[in-house]
């Protein structure tokens, strides 16, 4: 699926598992352990187990040689670089590169954090991973939260993508919440009137809205749900319809999933705005791997065939 994955490591228990989590699901043909000595950091005062090149170059090499025994004919390297954590993991990003980043739910404080992932996600050129410390295991089905915007769309061509190679089941999930609502409408009762769009007063006789909020979000669904079954034929898809806020509603959806797979609405900003604020907030609660990808971001309908029979073969193998 692609040429690279690159995968942040700084030794701790979060890179690990996201270093699991990336070989486990055969996601590329070669992989590259990257360690970065942050140079805007006092070594005094950085709590990360690398305290210089020297000893990252060694975590790394020893992680990798670990790597190569259960998997002796994968391509593993490792490399040491000196600069902006976020600068370096930003420009290794690309369309053919997947990026994996390793955090720890429990804790922001760390070199790979949350706020880290965040940002990197927000500038990226190319798709990035974001793995919480305890999902590396995560089963269950693929499931992209769409809106209808380019980005998501191509947020669910991932999802059926990599739903497809490993045999999963795909949920495509929308969330809706009309203006006044409660995050979750259900919680305190409210069991409102659909909420309607306009009327269309030039018809004769139309005093009635001609659709309702839920039709219109249901719509967006299907849209979406359409291409990428168009694209996909062979990949069954389960819609579903949410109400409620998006964050929450995806939240829920993607509780007991493999994957949760969103688009990136713009890039070039570390602002949760541009990145998206659905995205953003799930990228800090989410409990399960969460792959963010741009609106220039899908897949191309047909990989490499070998690269599928791999990924389905690592699936089986780790069933």
């Amino acid at each position: 699926m692609f040429e690279d994955i690159v995968i942040g490591w700084d030794g701790g228990p979060s890179a690990s598992a996201a270093v699991d989590w990336a070989v486990r699901r055969s996601l590329g043909e070669r992989i590259v352990l990257l360690a970065v000595i942050d140079d805007r950091v006092p070594e005094a005062d950085d709590g990360s187990p690398l305290e210089s090149a020297t000893a990252a170059r060694t975590s790394v090499e020893a992680a990798v040689a670990r790597l190569r025994e259960p998997h002796p004919g994968a391509r593993i390297r490792s490399e040491v670089v000196v600069g902006d954590t976020t600068q370096v993991l930003e420009h290794r990003t690309g369309r053919t590169r997947l990026v994996v980043i390793g955090t720890d739910p429990r804790s922001r404080a760390g070199r790979w954090s949350h706020t880290t992932a965040s940002r990197i996600a927000s500038r990226a050129h190319g798709p990035v991973a974001v793995v919480p410390l305890g999902s590396a295991v995560a089963s269950g089905p693929v499931v992209a939260g769409v809106d209808g915007t380019a980005a998501s769309i191509a947020a669910a061509r991932w999802a059926a993508e990599l739903a497809r190679s490993s045999g999963t089941a795909l949920v495509i999930a929308h969330a809706w919440q009309a203006a006044g609502e409660p995050d979750d409408p259900a919680d305190d009762g409210t069991a409102l009137e659909p909420a309607r769009l306009g009327v269309d007063a030039d018809l004769v006789g139309e005093d009635e809205p001609s659709r309702t909020l839920p039709e219109a979000h249901a719509a967006v669904l299907k849209q979406v749900v359409d291409e990428v079954r168009a694209a996909y034929p062979d990949v069954p898809v389960e819609p579903r319809l949410l109400h409620g806020a998006a964050p929450l509603m995806l939240q829920r959806a993607a509780a007991d999933a493999a994957l949760l797979v969103l688009g990136r609405h713009s890039r070039w900003s570390a602002s949760a705005v541009l990145l998206g604020s659905v995205t953003h907030s799930l990228l800090l609660s989410s409990t399960v791997p969460v792959l963010v990808v741009g609106a220039h971001e899908a897949p191309d309908e047909a990989a490499p065939a070998a690269l599928r029979e791999s990924a389905l073969d690592v699936a089986a193998h780790h069933g």
